[in-house]
């Protein structure tokens, strides 16, 4: 089995929600190629689906 590695972001930025909650954006790969937008809103961690 090999294991799945995800590269540093090339940025970071902190959202405040409406609600006062604090997020993470981060922007991985190349800036110029299309983008592909991954959100979990049920307060799970988004690092689940790295392997997806």
């Amino acid at each position: 089995m090999s294991i799945i590695t995800v590269p540093d972001p090339v940025s970071r930025h902190a959202v405040t929600m409406s609600d006062g909650a604090v997020i993470t954006l981060r922007r991985h790969g190349n800036l110029s190629a299309p983008r592909v937008i991954l959100s979990n809103e049920n307060g799970c961690a988004i690092e689940g689906d790295n392997p997806y």
